[in-house]
């Protein structure tokens, strides 16, 4: 909304506050003389604004003064607002008054009603008036908005006389000799300082010699401090950022000093005098921009160190190195005379608009050529794109820098595209605008190149503490993400955080650029951040961001806490492991409760809406989230009856295994086979589980045996029992015993029963109590009889005469008849029934 279209109705508005405020007289003398006050601050804002062409400096006096006004009128309004809440409880509490043909109330109420009526009325009117001058200094803000933007386009938008209209260069000498008349007009003074400013100039030489020995001194501590070393062959990139810096300051300052101290003593020597006004602009100009030279110099040297690669910031070629080296240096010298120039022909010096506006083509020319050199991708030869090359092309220095780097195209093509809109601008006569895009894009290299490097900083210090193996850094890493998934949460939010910040850094850096002021700032900070009201419902990024901030790190502390805990003390209890899961689980529940109930108050929901969410809840319940809610609550039962815990071995349906994690809604089981089964709590409710170690770990292991009827069933009792008391893993109490289960048609069946302290241990005990037993019976002489099964009569009888030509031949053998040659091996006894 442009200026022109607010301007007419903020007048009409104060027009209609003005006429309705003498309707409203308040009886509070406070609030009636703060009420002026504020009439009387946006009456005198309202003048001032209308006379427009303001500055900045104007408009933002403004702008601030106004938000003073809505700050104490919405004060106002709501001490108004919470003095009615009282009165209306006041008021409630009386009741109604009597109605027609009642009992008449006492004099006291109905005084005190008359008095509850007339506050009412003037804390009423209190609002009114607060919320009338609230609005009426927020339209004028607008207005005030719209007309420093309309102001500042017209700005942008002025033509200065064309450098290529002749008409502008006819009067350029008489313009130039007056300028060289007013610079040299203190050194044709024949009158000269005198004896007194010789004195002044003596004390400032020795002013100026005491601080270029505290700076030499100052400059030999930095280097020797924390300059570059050659001992450290791999410096990180910190420790090259520092070390840059630090030679920036040290090979830079020393000579800018310098140059200051040669101009404290000339402006000495030129005196206060109204002679001297031009020269000493133009000598500070000169100074500062000397010394800007001599700084950015010293970065350039500092950050591409083309005879040191190990300490070089950017990761260049040396050939690129030195090339950008020598372009930035030159392209320094034509930037630093452009900006002394655009500096004197800012309008501190009188000069004409001819002379002015030469000038200033002039320099935003050089400028933009200067720029234009140091943008062709040719020069930014990175060594990352050297090692890259196929293997058989040449690899030297020299082509990788006259190789094309695919880095940052985009962004060159548009600093391309701004350089050569300044310089077209610049000719015609837009100066205005070209000064305006060259100061933001000088800006916005400078700031860009700055936050790429902190970026990269950021980034390694990361990359550190993801990566170092030992010490304290280390340990704080294994507390916090003891897996590497959480490593991986942390590594994109960091990543994630550090680029939030920094481009917002970068955005404030560049907002004076822009034209926007710290109350502009504010301004639009505090309109993010408080959000808009959307459908009643108030959505504030401040908040969310604050609720999620305290969620996260409120998980976090709640994990760091079960760890520490789990470490320090849980461990050291005397009980068993499923008691110590349920309670770092209700620890963690816990934890994860108060940290929601928190969030959800930095939301500023309202918790009175929960009975609606509840009774949503409970509809959704009774349509299908009962087996949700179901398996919540076994959870719950899980971890306080504990009838299943973590560690034991269950027997769930077909899924056999070690239970090894209880969450809200399911339970995992990992199987003997490593299978993990996730089985829903209600089931471990509501059917029947078999859990080998539900009280304590001991369990029974039951060896089935069955030998020959003819075995000695004594002499297989005793080794059975022999060899169970051998085994270490066996208890003593209660001690093993041999069962005698049943006689078969062929067969003695026995069972050893014995039991284990651990059954964790039951397969491998009975693996190899199966393995000794066979191995003794066969030592003892003892054979093992298969169970008979039931077969046919064809059946038997062909297995009846395969065993008497077994017993036939192994009697022949053990008389020592050999057996007929007949090409075949002798076939080997097998153990009969």
């Amino acid at each position: 909304m442009t200026f022109r279209v607010l301007f007419p109705r903020l007048l009409l508005l104060f027009a209609l506050v003005c006429a309705a405020l003498p309707a409203a007289a308040q009886t509070n003398p406070d609030f009636d003389q703060q009420n002026a006050g504020w009439q009387n601050t946006v009456r005198q804002l309202y003048v001032k604004l209308s006379a427009r062409n303001l500055s900045d400096d104007d408009y933002n006096g403004l702008r601030t003064q106004l938000a003073a006004v809505v700050d104490q009128a919405q004060a106002a309004a709501d001490a108004a607002n919470d003095a009615l809440g009282k009165i209306k409880q006041v008021s409630d509490a009386l009741g109604p008054p009597p109605a027609e043909g009642a009992p008449p109330e006492s004099a006291d109420v109905t005084q005190q009603r008359q008095q509850l009526a007339e506050a009412l009325s003037k804390f009423n009117g209190q609002v009114r008036q607060a919320e009338a001058i609230k609005t009426q200094a927020q339209l004028l803000q607008q207005t005030a908005d719209a007309a420093r933007v309309d102001q500042f386009r017209r700005d942008l938008l002025t033509v200065a006389p064309a450098t290529f209209d002749p008409r502008t260069w006819l009067p350029i000498p008489d313009q130039a000799g007056y300028l060289a008349t007013r610079l040299l007009l203190p050194f044709q003074d024949q009158l000269g300082p005198g004896w007194d400013g010789v004195g002044e100039i003596a004390r400032r030489i020795l002013f100026a010699a005491v601080v270029l020995g505290i700076g030499w001194l100052a400059r030999r501590w930095l280097l020797r401090r924390f300059g570059r070393r050659p001992a450290e062959s791999v410096p990180s990139l910190r420790r090259r950022a520092a070390a840059a810096l630090v030679h920036t300051v040290a090979h830079g300052v020393l000579p800018a000093m310098m140059t200051l101290a040669v101009a404290v003593v000339c402006a000495g020597w030129l005196g206060d005098r109204p002679a001297s006004y031009v020269a000493m602009i133009a000598l500070g100009v000169l100074a500062w921009g000397i010394v800007a030279y001599f700084v950015a110099s010293a970065a350039i040297s500092a950050a591409l160190t083309p005879d040191d690669p190990s300490w070089r910031l950017v990761d260049l070629t040396d050939a690129s190195a030195r090339t950008l080296c020598r372009r930035l240096r030159a392209a320094a010298v034509v930037w630093t005379v452009a900006g002394v120039t655009l500096a004197m022909a800012d309008g501190r010096i009188l000069m004409q608009n001819e002379l002015r506006s030469l000038l200033v083509a002039a320099a935003l020319a050089a400028g933009a050529l200067a720029l234009l050199s140091l943008l062709p991708g040719s020069l930014w030869g990175y060594r990352a794109d050297l090692e890259a090359l196929p293997e058989g092309e040449p690899a030297d220095d020299q082509r990788a820098a006259a190789r094309p780097s695919g880095r940052w195209p985009r962004a060159r093509l548009l600093a391309a595209i701004l350089t050569v809109a300044v310089l077209v601008a610049g000719v015609i006569g837009y100066q205005k605008l070209a000064l305006y895009i060259t100061y933001l894009l000088a800006a916005a290299i400078g700031i860009g190149a700055a936050v790429l490097v902190l970026r990269s900083v950021m980034q390694e210090a990361i990359g550190r503490f993801m990566t170092q193996p030992v010490g304290r850094m280390a340990r704080v890493r294994h507390s916090l993400f003891p897996n590497d998934r959480g490593l991986w949460v942390f590594e994109t939010g960091a990543a994630l955080c550090t680029d939030i910040v920094l481009g917002l850094a970068a955005l404030v850096a560049l907002a004076p650029v822009l034209g926007l002021s710290g109350t502009d700032l504010a301004a639009i900070g505090t309109a993010v951040l408080d959000g808009a009201t959307i459908g009643g419902v108030r959505i504030a990024p401040l908040n969310i961001l604050g609720a999620v901030a305290a969620f996260t790190l409120g998980i976090i502390a709640t994990r760091f806490l079960q760890r520490r805990l789990d470490a320090r003390f849980i461990e050291k209890l005397q009980i068993d492991r499923g008691l110590k899961n349920s309670i770092r689980t209700g620890i963690g529940y816990l934890g994860g409760l108060i940290v929601a109930i928190f969030a959800v108050g930095l939301l500023g929901l309202d918790l009175s809406n929960l009975a609606l969410i509840a009774s949503a809840l409970s509809v959704g319940i009774g349509f299908g989230l009962q087996n949700i809610v179901q398996n919540f609550v076994a959870g719950l039962i899980l971890l306080v009856e504990r009838p299943v815990k973590v560690g034991d071995w269950v027997v769930v349906g077909g899924a056999e295994g070690v239970v090894r994690r209880i969450s809200v809604r399911a339970t995992e089981i990992q199987t003997f086979q490593r299978s993990s089964v996730i089985v829903p709590n209600g089931n471990l409710i509501s059917s029947q589980v078999v859990n080998w170690t539900h009280k304590d770990k001991n369990g029974r292991v039951d060896i089935p045996v069955s030998v020959a009827a003819s075995a000695d069933v004594e002499q297989a009792r005793e080794i059975l029992l022999a060899l169970a008391k051998e085994d270490k893993r066996v208890s003593a109490f209660p001690a093993p015993v041999v069962a005698f289960r049943s006689f078969g048609t062929a067969t003695l069946d026995l069972e050893l029963r014995c039991h284990i302290s651990d059954v964790d241990n039951f397969a491998g005990v009975g693996t190899d109590l199966r393995f000794a037993i066979w191995k003794a019976f066969r030592e003892g002489g003892l054979a093992f009889q298969p169970i008979a099964a039931d077969i046919s009569l064809p059946q038997a009888v062909q297995v009846l005469a395969t065993a008497v030509r077994e017993r036939d031949g192994t009697r022949g053998t053990a008389q020592g008849d050999a057996p007929e040659d007949s090409g075949e091996e002798p076939r080997k006894p097998s153990h009969a029934a």
